[in-house]
Parts: C-alpha cells; sequence; structure tokens
C-alpha cells in the first residue's frame, strides 16, 4: 500500500510544480490519542529531570506540574523529532525548592484534542549539606576529616567526592572505591560531639584562591554536624571537596571546600618566554608543587630593579601567559607561585618582540622573521631563556612559518627532499602576498594579481562570395575563397583588492579592475571580408585594450550563522544567467544583487545591466554605451528533490539544482556601424529601409522566462533548459512589419561516467518561424549568448560565423548554436524571424589522465523551418537538412594546474541537402590551437 508521505508528494507533482514532501506528515488526526505512561522523575540540585516516552497519534505532550492547592499547571509541550519520532522525551522544571515535594502528570496533545492525564508521579527535592570544611585529622595523622551539617532529616547517605584543585575544571571522582551494590562511597550518619568552642580572636583567617570568590564567613548549623575521614590523601597536594545529598531520585550537592596547605609552595621551574608574534610574549612554565592556590605573574624592563604584578592572578590549573605588547618592546617576567602559607618566584626570563620593516612583512616569504633566541638585554641573574624549541616570532597570524626539516642527521639532508618550501615573487605555487597569502595592510586587507597571456592561431574555411571585385583574376565563380587564418593574442591584467577573513566567510568589501589587451590579425583570400571598402586588401591588423571588469563588490548583511549574505556588485562584471550559456553570458556594465539563504541551498540573483558597445575584431568593450538594457532574475534551489526522493524512494536525492530564471531584453539600439564600417543595426536585409529609401530603426522588447536544472539523479548526469519568448519588435527587417514574438527554445544532456569515460547525448531545439510575411514571429533569438553544449568550442557549427551570401546577416554567429539570421551577435539586435535548428549530438569526454582531457561530438543538424531562408534568398524548396557536424578537442595542463593549458581543437561540416542548396558542397574546416599562461 502506498504511504502517506508518497501520496502527498505525488499529488503535488501532478499539480504542476515542486512540491518539497515534508518527511513525516500524516492527515489530519480524527481522535484525540491514548493516555500517555507515567513520566519518570529525578533531580539534582533545584532543577527536575520529567523523562517520558512519546504517544502513538500525538503531536506533543504536555507536561504539567500539581499547585499547593492541588490544582495544575501546564509547564510546556514537548513533540518529538521527525527524525527520531520514537526516542525518548524529557522536560526540565527548573529551580525548584529544596525540600518541597511535587507532583507531576502528562496529557498528549494532537488536532483531535487532548488525552486523559497519565497517572501522577511524585518526587521529593533533597536538601543540600551545609558548612561543609576540610581540616587535617586529629585523630589520624596524614587523613583529612571533611566536616558538613546535615540540612535533610530526610536525607540518611552522602556522597563524598573529590579532585585535586589543578584539576578543578574537571570531573568529580568519589573518594573510594563503591561500595557494593551502591553507586556512590556513602558517609553513615552519626551524630558528633560538638567541637569545643573556639576562643576570640581564634576565627580561621580568610585565604585568597584565585579564580574563586573570597569565601564568606561560615553558615550557622541548621542540623547535626557530620564528618567523613579521607586517607588516600597526599600531605602535598591540595584537594576540593563537596558533600552530596543522596535522596530516593533526586541529588544535593553541597558548596565546595578546599584543604588548606601544609606549607609554602616551591617555585614554578622552567619559565620559557617568547616573542609569538610582533605584539605577544608568550610565557610557560612547570608546576613546581601541588599545593599551590594560584600564580601571580610579575614584570619589568632590562636594567630596572622593581618588579610591578602584571595583570589579573591567574588559577592553579594555569600554567602559561600572554602579554600583550608593542613591536620591538623588551620585558623580563617571573612567575610567582602562592598559597595561604606563602609564595615562591621561579627564575626570571626576558624575551623582546621583532619589529616591523619598512616594507610589508612576506612580501615573497613566509615571514621574513628569523627564528631563534630573541635575545633581550636583563639586570641581575634574569635569564633570556626562550620558547626557541615551539614558536616562532611571526608579524600576525596570517604568517605561520614552516617547521625545520630535520629528518636525517645534519650533512645527510637531502635539500631538494624537503616538502617545505619558502615563497618567491616568481613561483605562483608558494606563499606570496600578491596572491592574497598574506595582508597587505593591517590583518584583513589583502590583493591578488593575476596576470595572463592567451594565444590563439586559428585555420578555418566558410562559404564567402567573391564579391563585385574578386581578389583572382577571371574569378566568375559566386563563391570565392573559403580560407582564412586568425592569430588573436589577448593580455590580461587583473587587480582586486579586498577586505576580511574569506576562509569561512564571504568578502566584506572587494574592488576588482581587470584589462585586456589585444592584437588580432585575419589573413583572408577575398576582398569584401577584413573591409567594407576593398581598397583595404584581404588582410587587417587591429588592437583594442578594453575593460572587462571595474566593480566594486560590498557584502551589505549576514543572514544566518552559515553565512548566508546578501551582497550588492556594481560595475563591469561577468555574468552567466543560466548553467549552460543559452541566454546571456557576457561581461558588461550592472547593477547585482546577489543573496543567498538556507545554508546556500537558495541562491538568488536580480541584475540590470546597461550594455555597452563592443569592439568588432577583438570582442571586448567599448567605452561607449549601447542603448540597450538586460533586466535578470534568477533563483536556484540546490539538492531540490531531496524531499520528494525521501518521500517516493525512502531515502535522500542530492546533487540536483533547479533554476527559474527571467530575463527583459530591451534594445532600443538605433543605427550602428561596426569597426569595418559594416552596418549591423538595422540589419541590411530585406525591407530594412523605409519607404523614401531610409534605414528605420528597430526597437526589440521581449520577455524570457525560463526553467532549467543541473546535476546528477543517482549515476546519471543531466541539464536542461527551456525558455519562452514573448514580446514584440518595432519593425522586422526581414518581414518589414512590426511584430509580436512567441519563441521556444529546448535543450537537455544526459551522459553516465564509467571511470574516466563520460558517454553523453544531446538535444537541442530552437523553434523557427514558418511565415516571416505575417505578424508574428516565432524563430528563437538569444540575448548574448555563449554555450557551453555539444562540444561548444570545439564544434565548427558553434566556433564559426558562417554568413548568408549577399545579405549583410549571419546564418550563425561566433560561439553561438542559433541559426537566428542576426547580424552580429556582439553588435546586432535579436532577430526572431529565423529557420531555428535541430540539432542531436553524441559524444564522449575522456580523462585520459589527470593532465590530458578529450571530447569528441558528432552534432547532426536540422532546420526547424526553412520558410524564412526562402523568403531572404528568394529560393524555393530549401531543405531542412544543413548536416554532420564531426569535432575532437584536446586539453592538456602540465603542471596539473590552470597555470598552463594547451588547447587544441579540429572540426568539420559536411553539409546536408539543404546546407548545399543555399551554398556548396564542399566540406567546411575548423582547426586551432590555443596557449594560456596565468600567473
Amino acid at each position: 500500500m502506498m504511504s502517506a508521505r508518497a501520496t502527498v508528494a505525488i499529488v503535488a507533482i501532478c499539480l504542476g510544480g515542486v512540491a518539497f514532501a515534508q518527511e513525516g506528515e500524516a492527515p489530519p488526526a480524527s481522535q484525540a490519542p491514548a493516555s500517555p505512561e507515567a513520566p519518570a522523575l529525578s533531580a539534582e540540585g533545584r532543577d527536575v529531570l520529567v523523562s517520558f516516552q512519546a504517544v502513538e497519534g500525538a503531536t506533543s505532550v504536555r507536561v504539567e506540574r500539581a499547585n499547593p492547592d492541588g490544582a495544575f499547571t501546564a509547564l510546556g509541550e514537548v513533540a518529538p523529532s521527525a527524525a527520531e519520532p520514537d526516542s525518548g522525551l524529557s522536560y526540565r522544571d527548573p529551580d525548584r525548592e529544596p525540600g518541597s515535594t511535587l507532583r507531576y502528570r502528562l496529557v498528549a496533545l494532537n488536532a483531535a484534542g487532548a488525552s486523559e492525564p497519565s497517572e501522577e508521579v511524585e518526587i521529593r527535592l533533597v536538601r543540600a549539606p551545609g558548612e561543609v570544611r576540610v581540616e587535617p585529622d586529629a585523630d589520624e595523622p596524614g587523613a583529612l576529616r571533611i566536616f558538613w551539617i546535615d540540612t535533610d532529616s530526610a536525607v540518611r547517605k552522602w556522597a563524598i567526592e573529590r579532585r585535586t584543585v589543578h584539576e578543578a575544571r574537571g570531573p568529580w571522582e568519589v573518594t573510594d572505591p563503591p561500595r557494593a551494590g551502591s553507586a556512590r562511597v556513602v558517609g553513615t550518619k552519626k551524630r558528633k560531639k560538638k567541637k569545643k568552642k573556639k576562643e576570640e580572636g581564634e576565627d580561621r583567617p580568610p585565604r585568597w584562591i584565585p579564580g574563586q570568590p573570597k569565601p564568606e564567613g561560615p553558615q550557622k548549623p541548621t542540623g547535626p554536624e557530620l564528618s567523613y575521614r579521607d586517607r588516600s590523601v597526599d600531605a602535598n597536594v591540595l584537594y576540593e571537596y563537596r558533600v552530596v545529598a543522596l535522596g530516593s531520585d533526586s541529588v544535593a550537592p553541597s558548596a565546595i571546600a578546599h584543604s588548606a596547605p601544609s606549607q609554602a609552595p616551591k617555585p614554578p621551574e622552567d619559565l620559557l618566554s617568547g616573542a609569538f608574534s610582533v605584539d605577544q610574549i608568550v610565557l610557560r612554565w612547570t608546576r613546581g608543587s601541588d599545593d599551590v592556590e594560584g600564580y601571580r605573574v610579575e614584570r619589568r624592563a632590562p636594567g630596572s630593579k622593581a618588579w610591578k604584578t602584571h595583570g589579573e592572578p591567574l588559577p592553579p590549573w594555569q600554567t602559561s601567559y600572554a602579554d600583550g605588547v608593542g613591536p620591538g618592546d623588551a620585558f623580563e617576567y617571573r612567575v610567582l607561585a602562592v598559597n595561604a602559607l606563602g609564595e615562591a618566584s621561579s627564575e626570571p626570563a626576558g624575551a623582546r618582540t621583532p619589529t616591523r620593516g619598512p616594507s610589508a612583512q612576506g612580501l615573497t616569504g613566509p615571514s621574513r622573521i628569523h627564528r631563534g633566541p630573541t635575545a633581550v638585554p636583563y639586570t641581575g641573574d634574569a635569564r633570556p631563556k626562550v620558547l626557541q624549541e615551539h614558536f616562532s616570532p611571526l608579524p600576525d597570524r596570517w604568517r605561520i612559518t614552516f617547521p625545520e626539516w630535520n629528518r636525517y642527521p645534519e650533512g645527510l639532508a637531502d635539500p631538494e627532499e624537503s616538502p617545505y618550501e619558502e615563497g618567491s615573487g616568481l613561483n605562483p605555487y608558494t606563499q606570496n602576498v600578491i596572491k592574497g597569502d598574506y595582508p597587505i595592510l593591517g590583518n584583513d586587507i589583502f590583493v591578488v594579481l593575476e596576470g595572463q597571456i592567451d594565444t590563439l592561431v586559428e585555420g578555418r574555411a566558410f562559404p564567402f562570395p567573391s564579391g563585385v571585385s574578386t581578389r583572382s583574376k577571371r574569378s566568375e565563380d559566386f563563391f570565392g575563397d573559403f580560407d582564412q587564418f586568425l592569430y588573436n593574442q589577448n593580455f590580461v591584467l587583473s587587480a582586486e583588492v579586498f577586505q576580511g577573513n574569506t576562509a569561512f566567510r564571504p568578502k566584506d568589501a572587494s574592488f576588482k579592475v581587470t584589462a585586456v589587451g589585444n592584437i588580432n590579425y585575419l589573413k583572408a583570400f577575398e576582398d569584401n571580408l577584413v573591409n567594407i571598402d576593398v581598397r583595404e586588401g584581404d588582410d587587417r591588423l587591429d588592437g583594442h585594450i578594453g575593460l572587462q571588469e571595474l566593480l566594486i563588490d560590498k557584502h551589505i548583511v549576514d543572514l544566518g550563522p552559515n553565512y548566508d549574505f546578501v551582497a550588492l556588485i556594481a560595475g563591469i562584471q561577468r555574468f552567466q544567467s543560466d548553467f549552460r550559456g543559452f541566454m546571456f553570458a557576457d561581461n558588461n556594465l550592472g547593477v547585482r544583487l546577489q543573496t543567498n539563504y538556507l545554508s546556500n541551498r537558495l541562491q538568488l540573483n536580480l541584475a540590470w545591466f546597461h550594455q555597452l558597445e563592443k569592439d568588432t575584431n577583438s570582442g571586448l568593450n567599448l567605452y561607449e554605451f549601447r542603448n540597450q538594457n538586460v533586466f535578470v532574475a534568477n533563483l536556484y534551489i540546490q539538492d531540490a528533490f531531496k524531499e520528494i526522493g525521501n518521500a517516493l524512494l525512502g531515502h535522500d536525492v542530492l546533487g540536483y539544482t533547479l533554476l527559474f530564471n527571467y530575463h527583459y531584453n530591451w534594445d532600443n539600439g538605433g543605427r550602428h556601424y561596426d569597426t569595418n564600417d559594416f552596418l549591423l543595426r538595422p540589419a541590411k536585409i530585406g525591407q530594412a529601409g523605409g519607404a523614401v529609401g531610409g534605414v528605420r530603426d528597430k526597437d526589440v522588447n521581449v520577455h524570457y522566462v525560463g526553467f532549467g536544472g543541473e546535476g546528477h539523479i543517482g549515476p546519471i548526469n543531466l541539464s536542461h533548459q527551456y525558455y519562452l519568448a514573448v514580446g514584440e519588435t518595432t519593425v522586422n527587417e526581414i518581414s518589414g512589419k512590426k511584430q509580436n514574438v512567441l519563441a521556444h527554445f529546448f535543450a537537455i544532456e544526459a551522459s553516465i561516467d564509467l571511470d574516466w569515460l563520460r558517454f553523453k547525448a544531446s538535444y537541442l531545439y530552437a523553434s523557427g518561424d514558418p511565415n516571416p510575411s505575417n505578424n508574428t514571429a516565432s524563430g528563437f533569438s538569444a540575448i548574448f549568448d555563449n554555450p557551453f553544449f555539444a562540444g561548444s568550442g570545439f564544434s565548427y557549427f558553434n566556433r564559426q560565423n558562417i554568413p548568408l551570401v549577399q545579405t549583410g546577416v549571419q546564418l550563425t554567429n561566433r560561439l553561438s548554436l542559433l541559426p537566428d539570421l542576426r547580424s552580429s551577435k556582439l553588435e546586432g539586435a535579436s532577430n526572431f524571424v529565423n529557420p531555428g535548428l535541430h540539432l542531436i549530438n553524441f559524444g564522449l569526454s575522456a580523462r585520459v589522465t589527470p593532465k590530458l582531457f578529450v571530447d569528441a561530438n558528432v552534432n547532426f543538424l536540422f532546420f526547424d523551418t526553412t520558410e524564412s531562408l526562402q523568403y531572404v534568398l528568394v529560393q524555393d524548396n530549401i531543405d531542412s537538412q544543413i548536416g554532420v557536424d564531426y569535432s575532437l578537442g584536446i586539453q592538456y595542463r602540465p603542471f596539473l594546474t590552470d597555470n598552463v593549458i594547451v588547447t587544441a581543437g579540429g572540426s568539420a561540416l559536411v553539409p546536408g541537402s539543404g546546407f548545399r542548396q543555399i551554398y556548396t558542397g564542399q566540406t567546411l574546416y575548423s582547426g586551432f590551437l590555443a596557449l594560456t599562461l596565468t600567473y
């Protein structure tokens, strides 16, 4: 039979949303629960512990206590744990009056009502013994006698517990092995003769016990005085005692009493001092004897003869002391052991803190502070014993030095075998202040500098018309030479200054700037490509410097102890709005509110980007605004199937993240020519011109609603994304009309890992427009996509732009999978009159070695509809088959890090019937080699 929680989860799924079925949910109760069993009572001191079992069908159990008039008062309710519904329950009733008798009962509750009360249970709280004192036993030398006052006539047993003064924070132990059948050693209630009254002036003088309040005078006896002889003592050790009154279900410990020392203490031994940092000197010593009641630290400047007490008295269990000082300070110290009969001083020891140099300590090394003794001038017999084996002087908490490597005897060590390597300004793998290992200011301001050289060499072929002015003589063919050569060189310099300890929490504030210098060279073997002016020839050398990051990241507030937070990021920043970059992935100017919640399980971004124009040949940002605004809201839910999996399968389903996102593209791009003087906005195609021959501006107002997911369910890795695009464009270049947009996009990838191999299959659908001349545009177009899907980056169809000849637009743009007939992904506007796409992918990824990664893919490509192509090209009967795209990519990291990455790829597009009808049957190729160096 299906369980109740499974039914709840299935109903939630059928309603069309992602529901979180709470474990342990049950339908509302139809009747009140049964009466609970009687509780068990116990007490220690003034607190009563009520223990009981959960009641079947009850959501909680109410604990009640009887008043003096016999009526019961509710104290509180206890609910069973959802994780452990059958575990025992308890309720603590604090601060009850000793000597009182209390009655308790339980009532079980649920939505239908309350049960009958349980059986009543009674407990009596015993009174703690009074006036406990410890004295040497007059009748038996070497033993101690513990005296106390019997304050409760109902008590017939007492437990005598003991510990040493140096273990005063540890557990109590009984004084002798337990008697058979008894849990504790107990004294017997025997009335003692009254001691002879002390004469006037004979009162015991109060003694100082460090760490304890000063004793207030003895209490007046409220009952007979009892005593217990402890023979298992050491005359040179100080003890703490307490007497515990034992009732049938309650216990009550007395106040603590101390034994008195028999002699003055011996001085502390082996006092060591050392500079632990530039602002701290640490002392450590060994206890000279066990009859110490506390310690006192004294200090003086070198050359002075007067010692002065420094700091507060220390308890007897503390044998170390940290003194806050300044850089370069030198002091002499001594420690005095103290008890009621006297005090004794250790030998003096001196220490000096190091000084900071003129530049930041540890600029390229771990500390730049020398090890060994911190010698200090001294007077008299103060010797500079230092903590040279256990402590190294450090300027701050970040510069922790490596331990000395002394595995082999001196002279036999191999320096290359040492596992520790000091920092170097030229070695990015060791500690260094310029990569954030040490603060540059104070203890929480860091800097990270990063440099990168990215080199790309690429050969490719794509169909290009010979044009009105061909490169070769007597070239009458419509298509010219397909071959091209590209060299692209990027120099990246990034600097970040941030505040905060980021080991466990987000940065408090950050400022980051990244500049990219680009040099690119293109060699084509046809004119009309590198520039609209054919006189510019068939090659082009260009360069540009762009700001790809210039941002301030401010941490606003923490939302919980696990550092859930709210942060505001403003400026030019990198942002990708979904898992695979299908919609918006760009470095651009914007403001983003970032927050997470439930221990980072929920992540929310609210962003507004006011787009900058792009440089045509480098793809970097220009220093001018584009009249385009992009608004993004996305919500990530990690482990989204956890609760549903628990309800359906009985165990958690972890590792899968859901995404809900929204985009709004408001693009009033106006008229724009690229760097090479080609008109890109509006695209020079179809009916872009007006009635009198002018160019009409195009406005895009489109909303995108998306739903996606990424992660794994069991052994299956799954990634998917769906978008619905709705809105309008004021005019479409192809149709010449104002159009309403209604388009769809869907992509899914499933894969499975077998050791070092990953087998994957993917499908992508972008809707096409079957009627380009009507008022509805149903071809899907993204805002600024950069997808990582189906071999992206290696695939020909994704990596290369394929121009739609003699139209001024591209069939596909570089680093995009969408055949959206857009003039340029970088500078053109979205176009929703396009043929759409069906992509079927089969791929294999192999982690051949930790250094070598291989990715192979085969993509089968089809247009969704071809009516828009037929309309633009004035060509009938274009088939939907684009072709088959074969690609192979290799990435090699020789040092197992990202400091050096070598990437190579090759791909070929074998045309299908539709592609051949538009272009030719020539196979198109692409091959590249890239080298990335990062420091």
